[in-house]
C-alpha cells in the first residue's frame, strides 16, 4: 500500500519522504504548467527526480493523441523511470498504447468505473488513477469502484496497480485503503489529516495532564 503527495515541489516531496510516510510522488498537470510556474515541464520534472526515488507520477496536459503522445514521449525521455499519466478517453488510451509499445510506463487517469480500469489496463497501463472525489460528489460510491477493480484485477491475474486519487478528502482516502487500493494520492494537507484524530488529542492530554501529576523525586 502507497501513500503518493500530490505536489511538485521538491522540498515538500522531500520532506515527506524523509518522514517514511509518503512513497511518491504524484505531479498534476497544472504543476507541471509552464505558463502558470514559468518553467520548462521536462526541466522541472527532472529537477524534482534527482531529489525522488521512484515512484514518480507525471501528468499530461494535452487533449489529442499526437499531443499527449509528444508530451508523455519528451517527459518520459527526461526522467528515467518516470510513469506518464494520461486521461482514459480515446485520445489518451491511444497515446497510452504507443508510449507502453515503447517500453513507457503508463497510468490512465479519470478512471470512473471497473471495466473503464479494464479497458486502460488492457491498452497497457500500468496503474489506473480512479477518481474517487469526482465521483462522490456526483453521488456515486467511491469506495465501490475502487473495490470492485481490484477485485477485477485480481480475479482474471490482470499486472495493473489502483490508485485511489482523494487529494482533498482523507475520509476517501481511507476507505479507499479498506476497499484494497494499491496507492492513494493526497495533498499535503490530507496527508498531515490522516495522521490526526480528535481521541488521539484527548489521550494526548490526558496524558499530559497525569504526567504533570506524578510527585516528583525531592533532590538530595
Amino acid at each position: 500500500m502507497r501513500i503518493l503527495l500530490e505536489s511538485a515541489s521538491a522540498s515538500t516531496i522531500t520532506a515527506a519522504l524523509a518522514t517514511r510516510m509518503v512513497d511518491g510522488a504524484y505531479v498534476s498537470a497544472a504543476a507541471l504548467d509552464r505558463d502558470a510556474f514559468g518553467a520548462d515541464p521536462a526541466e522541472h520534472l527532472a529537477t524534482l527526480a534527482k531529489r525522488l526515488t521512484p515512484p514518480l507520477y507525471a501528468t499530461v496536459a494535452a487533449v489529442v493523441t499526437d499531443e499527449l503522445y509528444r508530451q508523455g514521449r519528451e517527459l518520459a525521455r527526461a526522467v528515467d523511470d518516470v510513469i506518464i499519466v494520461l486521461p482514459c478517453v480515446d485520445d489518451g488510451l491511444s497515446a497510452l498504447r504507443q508510449l507502453a509499445t515503447e517500453g513507457v510506463r503508463t497510468a490512465a487517469s479519470l478512471v470512473t468505473t471497473p471495466v473503464q480500469a479494464l479497458l486502460a489496463a488492457k491498452s497497457g497501463a500500468h496503474a489506473v488513477c480512479i477518481a474517487v472525489e469526482a465521483l462522490d460528489q456526483a453521488g456515486h460510491d467511491a469506495t465501490a469502484v475502487v473495490r470492485d477493480a481490484a477485485a477485477v484485477f485480481q480475479r482474471h491475474g490482470v499486472p495493473c496497480d489502483v490508485i485511489a486519487v482523494a487529494t482533498d478528502s482523507p475520509r476517501l482516502a481511507a476507505e479507499a485503503v479498506l476497499a484494497g487500493a494499491d496507492a492513494v494520492v493526497v495533498s499535503p494537507t490530507t496527508h498531515r489529516a490522516l495522521l490526526q484524530h480528535p481521541l488521539t488529542d484527548r489521550a494526548l492530554d490526558q496524558l499530559l495532564s497525569d504526567l504533570s501529576r506524578r510527585p516528583r523525586p525531592r533532590g538530595r
